[in-house]
């Protein structure tokens, strides 16, 4: 089974912000006021939101090193 993090950035209504940081003003975005790390594969439904996207790169590779041990569980 294949296990695929990602981190992306999120708008203050947490939905994602797809579009570069220089093109801000032109979508009329709110801004980014955090990072969601989100697990896909295996049915795997994990997800964590935080303000810095380092802390959340730490998070999302034990959760993946997780899948290598045993089943993991959306925690």
């Amino acid at each position: 089974m294949r296990y695929i993090a990602s981190i992306e950035p999120v708008h203050p209504d947490g939905s994602v912000c797809t579009h570069t940081p220089r093109s801000r003003q032109e979508t009329g975005c709110a801004g980014r006021t955090g990072y969601v790390a989100t697990c896909a594969g295996g049915g795997c439904t994990w997800s964590k939101t935080d303000q810095r996207r380092a802390a959340l790169v730490a998070e999302s590779t034990s959760h993946l090193t997780s899948h290598l041990t045993a089943p993991a569980t959306s925690h």
